[in-house]
């Protein structure tokens, strides 16, 4: 979405049923530009890159840097799955295996 006020955008993840079944529904609502969405093998969790950040913070995940989460696919649980200090650019998820690289 564009922020009109701040002048600039905002992405947030949302899961949006194809077949209009249920409503779509919103998973995040910070400005940490979510992006690069993988979905574990279960489909239970969403993993993505996004950067978060709290006032004051000047450690990782919270420091405004590249860092991938995790989200529950029903939007509960929003947790950080890396503390890399200058960020990370990319990762991949080995559903086989259950890990993530970057």
């Amino acid at each position: 979405t564009w922020d009109k006020a701040e002048d600039n955008r905002r992405g947030d993840l949302w899961v949006v049923p194809v077949d209009k079944s249920t409503p779509a529904k919103r998973l995040t609502f910070d400005r940490a530009n979510d992006r690069h969405i993988t979905w574990s093998k279960d489909s239970s969790t969403i993993y993505f890159i996004g950067n978060r950040k709290r006032a004051g913070e000047t450690k990782a995940p919270y420091d405004g840097s590249s860092q991938i989460w995790s989200i529950e696919s029903t939007g509960k649980e929003l947790k950080p799955v890396t503390r890399e200090s200058g960020g990370i650019t990319s990762f991949a998820y080995s559903g086989k295996e259950g890990n993530i690289y970057f």
